[in-house]
């Protein structure tokens, strides 16, 4: 463990996760800075294209497979492709929704949750590969400049939203916070 004292650990957890003391000061009040309601709004927007492209893609197959089967005049594989053209892209919709609708909720609760405990590495993430950090019962998808910033073992503050489990700032506290 090196001996890096409060002011620079907390200056270089501020640049791995980007944000500001006036980000800190709203988390530690259970709420989100207006800069972080803005980025939570852009992610949203983010997922919603993602959420019309993926909806988009799963009409594209049923389509083709309805216009083959029409030239070749298959009316079974006809009907099936009306029933998957149709299907498919509202389950697409449904599925794809509920990332969106989860950045939603984070960003109009205007709550930012915290946790405080010994910050150790976890498994990396099977879904996207990056690495991740456990605090008590919680773990957090991190990227390796994030991950570095963390001493192993060592007792931090953290704030989150509650619904995406995304990092809002990250504190050395002197002593146990009375919330």
């Amino acid at each position: 463990m090196d001996d890096r004292n409060d002011s620079s650990a907390t200056d270089q957890l501020a640049d791995a996760f980007a944000f500001t003391t006036e980000d800190l000061a709203a988390n530690r009040a259970g709420r989100l800075s207006q800069r972080q309601v803005e980025a939570l709004r852009r992610r949203e927007r983010r997922a919603s294209v993602i959420v019309l492209l993926f909806t988009l893609g799963m009409a594209v197959v049923p389509a083709l497979a309805l216009l083959v089967f029409a030239l070749a005049g298959n009316m079974p594989m006809i009907g099936l492709s009306v029933f998957l053209l149709v299907g498919l892209p509202m389950l697409g919709y449904w599925v794809a929704d509920s990332e969106r609708r989860r950045w939603r909720r984070d960003r109009t609760g205007d709550v930012a949750a915290g946790i405080y405990g010994p910050v150790w590495p976890a498994s990396t993430s099977g879904r996207t590969g990056r690495p991740r950090i456990r605090i008590e019962n919680l773990e957090f998808e991190v990227s390796p400049e994030q991950l570095a910033a963390f001493q192993p073992g060592v007792t931090y503050s953290v704030y989150y939203t509650p619904r995406t489990r995304t990092i809002l700032s990250v504190e050395r506290p002197q002593e146990k916070p009375g919330v």
